[in-house]
């Protein structure tokens, strides 16, 4: 099956990242974890957010 994990788009963005060019935006595609979301309080915002 020739999905886009194969593709030649993500071989550049390994190697780029491999080479340590890959943008900070990239770097965060490529990290082996997500990042922890941050939690909000949606009851201290009142009425005026919607």
């Amino acid at each position: 099956m020739n999905t886009p994990e194969k593709g030649a788009i993500v071989k550049e963005i390994r190697k780029a990242f491999e080479e340590g060019i890959l943008p900070e935006a990239g770097v965060k595609l490529m990290a082996e974890n997500k990042p922890v979301k941050k939690l909000f309080d949606l009851s201290q915002l009142g009425t005026s957010w919607f």
